[in-house]
Order: C-alpha cells, then sequence, then structure tokens
C-alpha cells in the first residue's frame, strides 16, 4: 500500500524518480519500508534473462529506420572501463575523470550517450549532457542545461530568483546568498542589460562561479551519484575551468561525481591551450584517457548486414569504403533510404542503380551530397538561409537567424526547419533549433566557401549583432569579433577583440581573455599591424596579467 501510495504522490519530487527505483522499493516492500536507490550492478551488461534476441527481419524497416536508436557495437571494452569507473564513483564518494578521445564519426559521443542511457535505467546516476559550439553563441554549455534541468526557461530575473529560491529551500538551503548567486548565473544574458529588478548577487570571478557550481553539483549528487557528460569538450573553456576547480578540491567536497569528456582528436590540432589542459587534467589521481579507434571488421560487419540490414555485397561494399566509421555507414544508408534508393530483396535491402556511383569518397563527402541536394531540391535561396544558420553555429537562435537573413534579403523558413527534424538534421531547441551533426554545420561552410558568400554570410551576422543588442552586453564583442574575421574586416575585429578581452579581465576570465587575445594577435597579422601597433603591445598586457593571476 505505501508503494503505491508513493507512485501516486501530487508532487513529482515525492514520487519515485525512475523505474528502477520503483521496481526495487517493489522487490524490496516484504522486507523494509525504508526504500533508497537501487545498488548499482556489477557490469553495465543487462541480465541475460532480459536479453532480447536479435531476429532480422529481411524487407522491414524502411519506414522506421529515421526513428531506430543504433546500438553501440565493438565497444564492449570502453563501456566496462566507464562503468567501473562509475562503481569507483559508488564506494568513495569521490569524484572520477574518464576522457573519450577519437576522430570526427569514430561514435564516441554515441557511447558516451549509451552509457548515460544505460547509467539512468538502472538507476545507477542522474545525467546532466553538455554539448559545446565551436562558435561563440548566445547560450551554450552548462548555464543553458541547468536553466532547463531546473525547468527555469524563458523565466525573467524575479521570476526565476523566486524559482531557485523555492527548489533550494526544499533541499533544505535557506542562505540568500547562495540562492541569489545561483540564480544570477542562470539569469539569460538578455537580462543582465535589462534593468536591475531581480538577483543581485553577481558571481563575477571564475572561482565563485565554480565554487557555486561545485555546492549545486555537490547536492544534486546527495541521492545518488552524478555523471556530468560534456561533449565537444576541447570548444567549453569555461566548461574545462568547472572540471579543473572540482579535480583540484577535496575528494569529500565534491561528492560522488563522473567527469565524462568528449573529444574530437583533430579539433584538439586547432586548440593547442585546451590540448594541454586536457592533458594537465589526465594528471588527476583516478582519471583515464580511453581511446575510441574505428570499428573492428567484426562490429562493422554486425553494424551494416545485421543492423542496417544491408545485402551481403552492398555491406560489404559499405563496409570497405566506410573503414570503420560508424557514421559514415549509418549516414549513408539513412540517405539512401530518404532518396528512396533501397528496395527490400531476398537476402535483405538492396541498391537501385551501380554501387560505385552511390558510394562517397569520405564522411565529408557524404554531408556535402546532402547540402547539395538540399540546395536542389528547395532552391538557392534556402540553402543560402542555411549557410547564414552554419555561420551562427551549432545552436541557432530564431530570432538572430531571421535577423541575419534579412539582412541578405533572405527569408528564413521556418516550416524548412520541420523537415530537417523530420530527417534527423536537425534538433528543435527551447530558443530555435541545433544542427544534428557540426559535420553538416561544415558542410555548409564548405559550399558558402565555394559559392564566394562566406564572408557576405558572416558581415551580415555581424550586422544582425550589432543592430539587435546593446553595445555592452555580456559576450557580445567576442561573438562579433569572430564573425567580423570571417567577414575579413580584421582590422575591425581586432579593435573589437579588445573590448573582449577587457571585459573577460575585469570578470577574472584571464583564460579566456587569453584566448581572446591569442585571436586579436591573428587579427591584427592578417591587418598587416606594423610592430608599432598598441593594440600588440596590449596583447601582451593581457597574457602578462593572466599569467600573474594563473
Amino acid at each position: 500500500e505505501a508503494w503505491a501510495r508513493r507512485l501516486l504522490e501530487k508532487a513529482p519530487r515525492d514520487r519515485f524518480q525512475c523505474a528502477a527505483d520503483a521496481a526495487f522499493a517493489l522487490r524490496e516492500a516484504e522486507h523494509s519500508q525504508v526504500w533508497g536507490v537501487p545498488p548499482l550492478p556489477p557490469s553495465w551488461r543487462p541480465p541475460l534473462s532480459s536479453r532480447r534476441a536479435h531476429v532480422p527481419l529481411v524487407g522491414v524497416g524502411l519506414g522506421l529506420h529515421g526513428l531506430r536508436a543504433m546500438p553501440v557495437l565493438g565497444r564492449d571494452e570502453p563501456m566496462e572501463a566507464i562503468w567501473q569507473t562509475l562503481r569507483e564513483v559508488w564506494t568513495t564518494a569521490t569524484p572520477r575523470l574518464v576522457l573519450l578521445e577519437g576522430n570526427a564519426g569514430s561514435g564516441k559521443s554515441r557511447l558516451a550517450a549509451a552509457f548515460c542511457d544505460r547509467a539512468e535505467e538502472v538507476g545507477g546516476a542522474t545525467t546532466l549532457r553538455v554539448s559545446h559550439d565551436p562558435m561563440p553563441t548566445r547560450d551554450s554549455g552548462l548555464r543553458e542545461v541547468l536553466v532547463r534541468a531546473l525547468g527555469c526557461q524563458r523565466m525573467g530575473r524575479r521570476e526565476l530568483a523566486a524559482r531557485v529560491a523555492d527548489l533550494l529551500a526544499r533541499d533544505g538551503v535557506r542562505d540568500a546568498y547562495e540562492a541569489e548567486a545561483l540564480a544570477e548565473y542562470l539569469v539569460s544574458p538578455d537580462e543582465w542589460t535589462a534593468g536591475v529588478d531581480g538577483p543581485h548577487a553577481r558571481v563575477a570571478a571564475p572561482q565563485e562561479r565554480n565554487a557555486l557550481l561545485q555546492r549545486f553539483l555537490r547536492r544534486s549528487a546527495a541521492r545518488r551519484p552524478l555523471v556530468l557528460c560534456l561533449d565537444d569538450a576541447q570548444w567549453g573553456s569555461e566548461t574545462l575551468s568547472l572540471v579543473e576547480h572540482l579535480l583540484a578540491e577535496p575528494g569529500v567536497a565534491v561528492g560522488p561525481l563522473l567527469l565524462l569528456l568528449c573529444v574530437r582528436r583533430e579539433a584538439l590540432r586547432d586548440r593547442p591551450l585546451e590540448a594541454l589542459r586536457l592533458s594537465a587534467l589526465l594528471e588527476s589521481p583516478g582519471a583515464r584517457r580511453l581511446d575510441v579507434p574505428v570499428l573492428d571488421d567484426a562490429a562493422a560487419r554486425r553494424l551494416v548486414r545485421d543492423v542496417l540490414g544491408l545485402e551481403p555485397r552492398l555491406a560489404d561494399a559499405v563496409q570497405v569504403r566506410a573503414a570503420g566509421s560508424p557514421q559514415f555507414a549509418v549516414q549513408l544508408v539513412s540517405d539512401w533510404v530518404r532518396r528512396g534508393l533501397l528496395f527490400s530483396g531476398p537476402r535483405g535491402f538492396e541498391l537501385e542503380g551501380s554501387i560505385d556511383g552511390e558510394l562517397p569518397a569520405d564522411l565529408d563527402a557524404i554531408w556535402d551530397q546532402r547540402v547539395q541536394r538540399l540546395a536542389m531540391e528547395y532552391g538557392d535561396e534556402v540553402a543560402a538561409s542555411l549557410e547564414v544558420a552554419a555561420a551562427l553555429g551549432l545552436q541557432v537562435d530564431a530570432f538572430e537567424w531571421n535577423h541575419a537573413c534579412s539582412e541578405l534579403d533572405l527569408h528564413a523558413q521556418p516550416d524548412l526547419i520541420d523537415r530537417l527534424v523530420h530527417h534527423g538534421l536537425a534538433d528543435a531547441t527551447e530558443d530555435g533549433w541545433a544542427f544534428a551533426s557540426v559535420l553538416l554545420r561544415q558542410a555548409l561552410e564548405r559550399q558558402a566557401r565555394s559559392r564566394s558568400r562566406w564572408r557576405d554570410v558572416h558581415r551580415a551576422c555581424a550586422s544582425m549583432l550589432a543592430r539587435r543588442y546593446p553595445a555592452g552586453r555580456p559576450g557580445l564583442d567576442e561573438r562579433l569579433g569572430t564573425h567580423l574575421v570571417q567577414a575579413g574586416a580584421v582590422d575591425d575585429a581586432a579593435t573589437v577583440f579588445g573590448r573582449a578581452a577587457q571585459e573577460l579581465q575585469d570578470l577574472s576570465e584571464h583564460r579566456r581573455a587569453q584566448e581572446v587575445a591569442r585571436q586579436r594577435e591573428r587579427a591584427l597579422a592578417l591587418a598587416h599591424a606594423p610592430e608599432a601597433d598598441r593594440r600588440w603591445g596590449e596583447c601582451l598586457l593581457v597574457h602578462a596579467n593572466a599569467e600573474l593571476a594563473l
């Protein structure tokens, strides 16, 4: 009876938080009325009794292809390694770090997502999943994830402050400063310059922000361990600062926390500072790096034959061309399904026409062809509007996109995004949409460059930012400078980056200030600024101040 009453509690926080909790309590109901969380299984693998045999149904499933979740194949060893690290977090109640490193398309993000899904399924952990953008954007990183997790979307200062104070009070935290500081961190950048209504406990220094987030994560992990999954961590300077802080603190002050970082190996070549920081993190006690290589032949064969259901000859051709990249095989077959090129044969799906004519050279070629077909299907104006979105970043604010398109006399079509979401090329978000893959964004950039309009696109984005937001808005100058560099206005970008670096120094964000100073130096070099230009000296001062502070 007590178990059933808990299922029917009015307040969601008073119910079982997941099916695993309810199942565990039901099993224990005969022995105890004091229920906790279920123990973590010794392995991530489901018990043999609950595993369902894979029964291939030849000719079935084309219509459901885009809706199926692809299984993780050939990753048993890294999955087990992450799981055992989570067991260490359980037993020691202290943080651990796992770094997944691999090339684009190797499946590291899919591996991390599958691990998080399994941990949540068995009630072994709560997860927060954070993605990062190569472009400075309005909302990205941990802040936006916490806003969604706490149900604070689209709240103004006053409403958000009340919401946060109420949530903390339920956890027994009645410190007014703590509530105000957390609310201030969560406030949208639009609210920072909108007035003084609401919280005022400004968290200026990164040390204060990281300590605030440490306390939040510690409370979140009070009931069960927390997995903080950080995808494309090489683009998250602020998030790396938090990770460095957490691993430098005494383990008992941080609590049971697994930091799971995914890093693109080729992206690190352009991010030397982040590469050094990640290497330093791996020196922390209990930290480990796991390489995510291409699939071996056995796993690749299972993917193309058993999961994707291709007939043997076609499967062999796709396997050879994919060269172990699971994303290559999945994206290629998805494209064939969308174009209606596959049909059911006696031994699996067959391809209409020549195999050689439909096999792209590599993963980039797949995305290039998909972008070209989008342009052919919807017209050049639609393709140009998507290039504008690509210039804005992986996360696209609908209003910014519409405004930037209008700067080029283009029309941003909302129904286009519905079609992209339907085909798995985009995901809907609270304020607009996001590219489903960074590779799609890169393909749109290559198309814009090939048509000599990439500079015009970034010039439109820079104009949009200058018109849309007031001067002094936090983060505006860094975004503006990035677009000005791509637009070819490198001298103007160098000046704007100077303001951005000063803003970050004023906030004690010295590492990020150094990054912006390096961007400024590159802009000055492109502008052929003379050695006597004072802006070179200002860059040196940023680096000097950072070295003294750090």
